[in-house]
């Protein structure tokens, strides 16, 4: 049934995720998971928007929920980069008709951001030494998750 890439993506996140940003987000009272209405409260447009979300306050995720595998997305203001090109993205505005493959969905990250990475490949979260974690930056540096660490340690391939 498709490829094991994205259940190997979520490993390499998740225990930051539940570690680092779960501690931020139970100080802060904020969900690891929040609609985009919530985080864009003086943008009419996030109001009406209840299939996009963000995750880890950086990702923002926004399913494909039709057999076509194609959807709009709206980006908030700001920088925006495409997790899985590289490519650098102006907010406050509508990306029309984006297509999917199964195994994907589109993900965008706040520009500039800075999200833990476990660099080994893994069977459970329990193997990982945390002291060995890396920081992938979502800056002009970034290529696409082919080009990252992230890609490196899943061999991943478009």
């Amino acid at each position: 049934m498709g490829n094991n890439k994205t259940p190997k993506i979520r490993g390499f996140y998740a225990d930051s995720v539940f570690g680092r940003t779960g501690t931020t987000c139970h100080q802060n009272r904020s969900a690891y998971a929040a609609s985009i209405d919530l985080s864009n409260e003086d943008d009419p447009t996030c109001w009406h928007i209840d299939d996009q979300y963000y995750f880890g306050g950086a990702f923002l995720v926004a399913p494909v929920i039709n057999s076509e595998g194609v959807r709009d997305v709206y980006l908030p203001a700001g920088k925006w980069v495409d997790f899985w090109t590289g490519k650098r993205l102006e907010g406050g505005c509508w990306l029309k008709q984006i297509k999917m493959p199964l195994e994907r969905m589109p993900v965008y990250v706040k520009y500039g951001a800075q999200v833990p990475i476990y660099p080994h490949l893994v069977q459970c979260t329990d193997e990982m030494d945390l002291a060995q974690t890396v920081t992938l930056t979502f800056d002009d540096r970034y290529q696409g998750i082919a080009n990252s660490i992230l890609g490196n340690v899943v061999r991943f391939s478009e």
